[in-house]
């Protein structure tokens, strides 16, 4: 019944089915529990250490003694057994200079001698080795989480749109719904808009608490101490109409009709997440497609309803950042493009 086309314009859910809405809270809660887990289990820090499989294109490198925080020369791509060989076979040769260099220096006294006798070689033990990559376990892990929640809202903004403009009937309905159906499009409290903000707000949550604890290093003020908060705010203002400092006209659709726009967070996600589905033109085409084009098309389409100012507002702003993000985005792009052509150049000369 929830989820029916023909209820989404109630408003029962926040009304009357208290107990569901709590339900759904604990739901939610559980999910994002076993999302956290999930990732801590498959994508956490991962032992490095004594992980004979573990390898990694940069090498191994010293935690401690001498050469603490330099990579050793030759360990690209080697396991850690092969990476301990190599390491004590130098470690012995550089012993045996050593011993080499004292005996030349041909020392008198008995007691430098018994010194030479008891000194121990020097070899480099697995606790003293860790993988450079693991500092890359904790940027993947910071992508988990957001891969889940871009993959499930998504799927969510899209089929809400769906729902709400009947396009099951007619596709073409997608079109005309947000142009020709008026202020209810966008200050609409139904019970899938409803759920989904809760849905995104504990998302938010858990998010920024998740990566205080095991990746604080990786977020960042603008994206994380920034935008969670906000988007918080969002939630509760669109759903309850209470703000804090002023009260609003329910607005909960219009965020949800939005959510279609984490298409490409998803891409970029599980590309992170996983590197061979990496595709950063994927990203590029269903960045401009969804946060650039779509997202102009319902400023317009807010304005031709006469959506509220608060409305307008977000949406303006959020469209001056995408366009930010998709002009450093194609900067980039290029200049990664002609790194590789000159690169490529140097190579054939």
């Amino acid at each position: 019944m929830m989820l029916n086309p023909s209820n989404l314009q109630s408003d029962s859910l926040m009304n009357k089915d208290f107990d569901l809405l709590f339900l759904a809270f604990n739901v939610f809660a559980a999910i994002l529990l076993a999302m956290c887990i999930f990732a801590l289990v498959f994508f956490g820090e991962r032992s490095n250490y004594l992980d004979e499989k573990t390898t990694s294109p940069e090498g191994w490198c010293l935690v401690h003694g001498k050469n603490n925080g330099k990579v050793i020369a030759g360990s690209e791509n080697k396991t850690l057994e092969e990476v301990l060989s190599i390491s004590n076979k130098e470690a012995a040769k550089a012993d045996q200079e050593e011993k080499e260099a004292e005996e030349n220096k041909q020392p008198s006294s008995s007691s430098s001698q018994n010194q030479n006798q008891t000194k121990k070689p020097r070899s480099i033990k697995a606790k003293d080795l860790m993988c450079v990559a693991r500092s890359k376990d904790r940027k993947t892990l910071s992508w988990v989480l957001s891969c889940f929640n871009s993959g499930i809202t998504s799927c969510i903004g899209i089929a809400y749109l769906c729902l709400k403009a009947d396009a099951s009937s007619n596709p073409l309905n997608v079109l005309t719904y947000a142009l020709n159906g008026g202020k209810e499009v966008f200050h609409c409290r139904d019970n899938l808009a409803i759920l989904t903000c809760l849905w995104f707000a504990m998302f938010n949550v858990t998010d920024i608490l998740f990566g205080l604890v095991f990746y604080s290093e990786k977020l960042d003020i603008q994206t994380a101490y920034i935008h969670h908060p906000v988007y918080i705010w969002i939630m509760i203002a669109s759903t309850t109409g209470q703000g804090g400092f002023a009260t609003f006209e329910f607005f909960s659709s219009a965020f949800v009709l939005m959510c279609l726009e984490e298409l490409p967070t998803f891409v970029l996600a599980l590309g992170s997440v996983f590197p061979s589905m990496r595709n950063d033109l994927g990203f590029g085409g269903s960045f401009f497609l969804t946060r650039i084009l779509y997202h102009g098309f319902m400023i317009f389409c807010a304005l031709k309803n006469k959506a509220n100012t608060v409305v307008l507002v977000l949406y303006s702003l959020t469209l001056l950042l995408h366009i930010h993000w998709f002009y450093s985005w194609f900067v980039g792009m290029i200049k990664r493009s002609s790194k590789g052509k000159s690169g490529g150049d140097k190579k054939e000369k």
